[in-house]
């Protein structure tokens, strides 16, 4: 028989099957995408490579399109270069540039980005949060800014600062992160359906695209989408091109990021079952 599309999923708000879950399998694996990112970043002393460069070729420009929530990534990249880059132990509140040029509360801003670890703070002084603690130890000396291992870690620091504030904007009642999520759900959409019995097929199509973003309005989705191909920048995000057929080849890191973090879901779901046998 086939599923009973009876329930609606907490986070995106499609339908989904009445399994009992809160959420759909795009949800499920996007979150578990989100929290193996943090954790791993926090938490191990020598994060996995390909999760490092997974985050930052895949969700470091999550943000770009969206004027909305680009004031939380300005102000968080603004802070975490000022740790990272000037080493410096806090930053005086009055300091912050930002923070001024968005229409959104101040203490707002301030909020999502310590529920983001990306920060701490008092009425004068922000002090660096875990996430920022952690780009602080990253060795930046001696390497001019525009020498391609600095643009890297760059890469890798925008990418880690859009993940953690997707995890702290999800936890808001309103204005979820609805443009950086649907970057997740296509990578899940990947996960889920693409290679299911192997290795990562390399090619995405716009049906990919569109049952992915299909959660945000079709001018967003085209901001994505053009991003995605390099238009806007001439570099290429998650793919390496788009021929004529519409075919859209995944790069390297994007196929290595995918099957890696789909076996940690694997893993995850195997132990669960253990545990409940």
């Amino acid at each position: 028989m086939p599923p009973h599309f009876s329930e609606h999923c907490k986070l995106c708000k499609r339908p989904k099957k009445s399994d009992g879950k809160p959420h759909c399998k795009k949800c499920e694996l996007s979150l578990f995408q989100i929290d193996t990112i943090i954790d791993e970043y926090i938490n191990n002393p020598n994060p996995p490579q390909w999760l490092i460069d997974g985050a930052g070729e895949i969700f470091s420009w999550s943000y770009s399109n969206n004027p909305l929530q680009q004031g939380f990534f300005s102000t968080a990249n603004e802070i975490a270069s000022v740790f990272a880059i000037d080493r410096i132990e806090k930053i005086p509140m009055n300091d912050l540039k930002e923070i001024n040029y968005t229409n959104l509360p101040k203490d707002k801003i301030l909020k999502i980005l310590k529920n983001a670890f990306l920060i701490d703070y008092d009425q004068n002084f922000i002090y660096p949060g875990p996430i920022a603690q952690k780009l602080i130890d990253i060795r930046w000396e001696g390497y001019e800014m525009n020498s391609p291992l600095v643009k890297q870690k760059l890469k890798e620091m925008h990418g880690i600062i859009s993940v953690a504030l997707t995890k702290s904007l999800l936890l808001v009642p309103k204005g979820k992160p609805r443009n950086a999520l649907a970057i997740f759900q296509l990578i899940s959409h990947i996960m889920q359906f693409n290679g299911v019995e192997g290795q990562i097929e390399p090619n995405l199509t716009e049906y990919d695209l569109d049952i992915s973003f299909n959660t945000i309005v079709r001018r967003q989705q085209d901001k994505i989408k053009r991003t995605m191909t390099g238009f806007t920048d001439g570099e290429p995000k998650i793919i390496t091109d788009k021929d004529i057929e519409g075919k859209m080849p995944l790069n390297p890191i994007s196929i290595t990021y995918i099957e890696k973090m789909r076996e940690r879901y694997i893993e995850r779901e195997r132990n669960d079952r253990t545990v409940l046998i």
